[in-house]
């Protein structure tokens, strides 16, 4: 159905999408950026100078907490991830822990193994964040700190420019890298037929947040990037 797409939209932020349109370029693919969310850095700190766990669940949670990561003590260091843990090993720290899935919930299986009972565990995160992660924990009996480094925000242009921007373009395949990209989507668009474009997550919670819309779309079985771009790679040349 999708066989022979060509024309991608690139929703995240300029920063973050450099890879990405890398990778869409080389293999054959014409990307296009229009960001749909922005971060701004937080001035929160964490309470203590130790814990047994700190948790980073994005890239950008290990940016925005560099600022303070260099001078706290810590046990154990957890990436949910490849990225995120690429994103600790390019500026200096060792990894201790990735879950086989990338995502809060492959890190919960892997704390069900663990006696975790009574560990601090701190989680720099963003405002709008879920809480089933800390909740999970606390449930555990840890003592668990979400630390808010970031907040991210809807990026908004003037009203008709997101459909106009797409039909342009002669977009085909709308891509998407977090839940709060989808809903700055779907807050600026009123006339665009859906059923025109593939719509592409890259994990199951973003695509959980676009099927909330009524939209269907396919997503990685591992959630990266490279993964996504394969993904698209196999239905361009066979059509599913």
């Amino acid at each position: 159905m999708h066989k022979g797409i060509e024309r991608v939209l690139v929703t995240r932020q300029p920063e973050q999408s450099v890879e990405f349109i890398n990778l869409l370029s080389t293999n054959g693919f014409y990307p296009f950026l229009l960001p749909l969310i922005e971060t701004v850095q937080l001035s929160n700190l964490p309470k203590h100078n130790y814990y047994d766990y700190i948790i980073f669940t994005s890239g950008n949670a290990v940016i925005y907490s560099l600022h303070f990561l260099r001078v706290l003590k810590y046990e154990n260091l957890v990436a949910v991830g490849e990225k995120t843990k690429s994103q600790l090993e390019y500026y200096g720290f060792n990894v201790d822990i990735v879950p086989e899935e990338f995502s809060a919930k492959g890190l919960m299986n892997f704390f069900d193994t663990q006696h975790i009972e009574s560990k601090s565990i701190l989680i720099p995160t963003t405002k709008i964040a879920k809480d089933d992660l800390a909740n999970y924990l606390k449930d555990r009996g840890c003592l668990v700190e979400r630390c808010f480094v970031y907040d991210t925000i809807e990026k908004i242009y003037a009203k008709g420019y997101l459909e106009d921007f797409i039909k342009r373009f002669r977009i085909e395949v709308i891509t998407f890298a977090s839940p709060s990209a989808v809903r700055s989507f779907f807050k600026q668009i009123n006339d665009l037929d859906l059923k025109n474009y593939l719509f592409v997550a890259i994990g199951n919670v973003t695509a959980k947040e676009l099927k909330g819309y009524g939209v269907e779309c396919i997503y990685p079985d591992r959630y990266t990037i490279n993964d996504l771009v394969n993904l698209l790679i196999k239905i361009k040349t066979s059509g599913g």
